[in-house]
């Protein structure tokens, strides 16, 4: 099967660099940069799918943006569970609460 490019529909394909970080991102799906010798348009071949930069950058915003909000999720457990082990560690001291007066009935408030 040969490759054409989805603009002018030319079999004339090269592989193209990645320019930024979206682009090197694709690397881990796989993703191939490919630009047409005769328009000079760039476009993603993904497992011999043929996308538009557009659908890429699309993709990996929503990967970020995905990425974010389970590192904000795992930040706050992380507070959460440091909190709640503070909590479980304390230990008042053996006269109580200050103000008060320990007997066999319980506590009272002097």
């Amino acid at each position: 099967m040969t490759l054409t490019c989805p603009k002018c529909g030319s079999s004339r394909i090269h592989r193209s660099h990645r320019r930024n970080f979206g682009e090197r991102l694709g690397l881990l799906l796989a993703a191939k940069m490919k630009r047409c010798h005769e328009c000079n348009f760039r476009f993603v071949q993904l497992y011999g799918s043929t996308l538009l930069l557009s659908d890429l950058q699309r993709a990996v915003r929503k990967l970020a943006w995905v990425a974010s909000i389970i590192i904000a999720l795992l930040i706050i457990l992380a507070i959460v569970v440091w909190f709640s082990n503070k909590q479980a560690d304390y230990t008042p001291s053996a006269t109580g609460w200050p103000g008060t007066v320990s007997n066999a009935i319980g506590s009272v408030r002097s």
